[in-house]
This record gives C-alpha cells, sequence and structure tokens, in this order.
C-alpha cells in the first residue's frame, strides 16, 4: 500500500498547487495575501517531496531519501496554519468567503495545537503515523472545502483591480478606430499627391 500513499501524496501536492493559483485569482487582496499564496505553494511542493521521497525505514539506518522525507514533512506541518493565518484578513474583507473565515480560525488553532504536541511526542510512538495522518487531514480538508467554494463563484468575481482596466470590446473598438483613422489619412495623403492641386 505504500505505492498508493505516495500516488496521493503527489496527486495532492498537485492539486494543491492548482487550488493555490485558484484562491490568488478570486480573493480580494489584503495585506500578507501574497505571502499566504507563496506559502501554499511551498506547502503544495512539501507534499510532493514526501510523495516522492520514501521515509526511513523503522529501526533501519537513515538515508538521504528519508532526511529530505522527514525535512519536508516538517515544513508541510508548520507552513500550513502559517500560510492560512496570512490569508484570513483576505478572507474576513471578502463578502464571497466572509463565511469561511470562523471555520478558517478553527483550522489555524488545530493546527498550531497539533504542530506544537507534535514536538513533545516521540518518533517511536506506535500511533505516531496515526497522529501525522490526522494533522494533514486537518489541512486537506480545509482545502477540500474551500476548493468546492472555488467552484461556486466563476475566476475574477471577487478580486480587486489594482489598476483601472480597460474592457476587452472597448480595447478592440478603439484599436479599430485607430487603424480606420490611419488608413483614411494614408489614402488621403497618396491621393493629394497623385492628382494636380488644381483639380
Amino acid at each position: 500500500m505504500g505505492w498508493l500513499q505516495t500516488i496521493g501524496f503527489l496527486t495532492v501536492g498537485l492539486l494543491v498547487e492548482i487550488f493555490a493559483a485558484g484562491l490568488f485569482l478570486n480573493i480580494r487582496r489584503r495585506r500578507g495575501f501574497g505571502i499566504s499564496i507563496g506559502l501554499l505553494t511551498c506547502f503544495g511542493f512539501g507534499l510532493l517531496l514526501i510523495g516522492a521521497f520514501r521515509t526511513n525505514p523503522v529501526g533501519g539506518t537513515r538515508t538521504v531519501e528519508g532526511i529530505i522525507h522527514g525535512g519536508a514533512a516538517i515544513a508541510v506541518f508548520w507552513l500550513f496554519p502559517i500560510a492560512i493565518s496570512f490569508l484570513l484578513p483576505s478572507i474576513r474583507k471578502d463578502r464571497n468567503w466572509q463565511g469561511m473565515s470562523l471555520y478558517t480560525v478553527i483550522t489555524i488553532v488545530l493546527g498550531a495545537i497539533f504542530v506544537i504536541v507534535r514536538l513533545f511526542l516521540p518518533i517511536k510512538l506506535s500511533w505516531f503515523g496515526l497522529y501525522e495522518r490526522i494533522l494533514v487531514a486537518n489541512a486537506i480538508i480545509w482545502i477540500e472545502v474551500l476548493a468546492i467554494r472555488l467552484l461556486i463563484f466563476p475566476l475574477d468575481n471577487s478580486v480587486e483591480p489594482s489598476k483601472p482596466t480597460i474592457p476587452l470590446t472597448k480595447l478592440f473598438e478603439r484599436a479599430g478606430a485607430s487603424v480606420i483613422k490611419s488608413s483614411f489619412l494614408s489614402i488621403r495623403e497618396y491621393s493629394e499627391r497623385l492628382l494636380p492641386n488644381d483639380l
């Protein structure tokens, strides 16, 4: 079943990257928004590393692959609550996402508690692996809930543009008018050169 878990981590890691892009396009930016998206992207990359590199066998020798796996796991556990803490102000200020703010606070608190308690648990504890899966589940469930929310709202529905934008139709109208005007002036110039002035 190890291969199935590996595929699961790789798949979730890729989906988290897509999820981060979706959040970037759908939530009004507030202070800390860019940091949160960057940390969520790193969180997804960490899941990819966890899936790509196997952990050290219990009681076996430490390997480079196992060290990378363990380091990525620690980084993932710490990154998630920090990432959504920076995202919280944006969720609270966006009317389309305000309903998710309380759940986000609960997820942050649970994530912080799980990470702190993990520091005091011995790695050789029999149910240590189960505890890590519960910690990951807290993050994945929050991502799934917000991903479903993303499907409800189309892209750019709630984004506050940083600069005034010109509608695409207006842009084409202006470009078309400019081309027609320049073409008319060119024809007029050409005709004036060909025709005698006294006609």
